[in-house]
């Protein structure tokens, strides 16, 4: 997690090799009870082209729609803007 200097909102970055599962799935499992308070992210290395339909599946199951999100680079990140790991 990071604190986002600017309006001071904590950052989380799920990030995973192909960005379309796993890391979909956390983000959104944490942007519910989050409420806006936490700016969520996730990315991956090499992502796939599109998030696996099997994780949308098992999200709509407990009522979470991730099927209109797409796979992200996480790229580089400048030191600066890195998170800090605890």
């Amino acid at each position: 997690m990071e604190e986002n200097e600017s309006a001071g909102t904590p950052t989380v970055l799920f990030d995973c090799v192909h960005n379309a599962g796993r890391s979909q799935m956390a983000a959104a499992w944490l942007e519910q009870p989050a409420g806006g308070r936490v700016r969520v992210l996730s990315g991956g290395s090499a992502p796939a082209a599109g998030v696996n339909p099997a994780a949308v599946a098992v999200m709509a199951e407990a009522g979470i729609d991730i099927a209109g999100r797409g796979s992200r680079t996480a790229g580089p990140t400048p030191a600066s803007a890195r998170p800090t790991w605890w």
